[in-house]
């Protein structure tokens, strides 16, 4: 059976959980959500479909919210799944997959959570090494787990209990709008060597360098793909982000982030 993985990811998380599922199905094609942009409408002619993401602000990433807006599927009898990585919480993302997908006839049949290093630097730094190492181990051996399910295409739904759904999606409605304008927290030190790194990663072409430094556009996805793999760790978000320590997943490298542009 074959089957169509999408995904998004900044840091790596999401990239190397499709990656482990797709190893599991066998078959499988994984496609940038970012590469997709410009596309009016996606049809997929898979009979699985994966849709795997971060969890930002307790619910869906922008991005991925206008990706499944234009998500069709070519066999009515396809198996449409989702995995969701967070950090905290699960929040309502799969709830909000769920009745976007619905709007364009489709079903999320699967809706699935899966804890993964967090990394909003700027709220919080990375864990310290042995913790993450202990994180990461976990995180595969459910993705693999996870990997079953989607075999057996089990039907159910991941989400957060009723008062973190409903504090979640408050929060989500009030903060999202505001996250493309949120790249203005953004700042360069001097440590910056004009690599332009940044602007290869940004999934929402959203940075270019003026004189060998990094500015943005305002339509910022907030996956901090910028900051977190700034070799010279020289880009911060306000003042809270010094010192933190920064993330991206151990099996993923620049150029995989890269590629996922497209």
């Amino acid at each position: 059976m074959n089957t169509v993985l999408y995904y998004f990811t900044g840091t790596g998380n999401s990239l190397e959980t499709a990656r482990l599922i797709g190893q599991k199905l066998g078959d499988t094609q994984l496609i940038s959500i970012a590469s997709l942009q410009k596309e009016t409408a996606v049809i997929c002619e898979a009979e699985q479909i994966g849709l795997i993401y971060p969890v930002y602000m307790f619910g869906l990433p922008l991005i991925v919210r206008r990706f499944a807006e234009k998500l069709r599927a070519a066999k009515s009898h396809a198996y449409i799944f989702s995995v969701a990585t967070y950090g905290g919480s699960a929040g309502a993302a799969n709830s909000q997959l769920k009745k976007i997908l619905r709007k364009n006839g489709l079903i999320l049949q699967g809706g699935f959570g899966l804890k993964m290093p967090g990394n909003y630097t700027v709220l919080y730094g990375a864990p310290a090494h042995k913790t993450l190492v202990k994180m990461i181990a976990r995180a595969g051996a459910q993705t693999n787990r996870l990997a079953e399910r989607i075999l057996n295409q089990e039907k159910s739904l991941a989400r957060s209990n009723f008062l973190a759904c409903t504090l979640g999606q408050w929060f989500y409605h009030k903060i999202m709008s505001t996250l493309p304008a949120a790249d203005k927290n953004f700042h360069v030190k001097d440590s910056c060597t004009s690599c332009g790194i940044c602007a290869r990663l940004c999934p929402a072409e959203n940075i270019y360098l003026q004189n060998g430094r990094p500015n943005w556009l305002h339509r910022c996805e907030q996956c901090l793909a910028c900051l977190q793999w700034c070799p010279a760790e020289a880009i911060e978000s306000g003042q809270k982000t010094a010192g933190r320590r920064r993330y991206h997943h151990p099996a993923i490298n620049v150029l995989d982030i890269e590629k996922a542009r497209l």
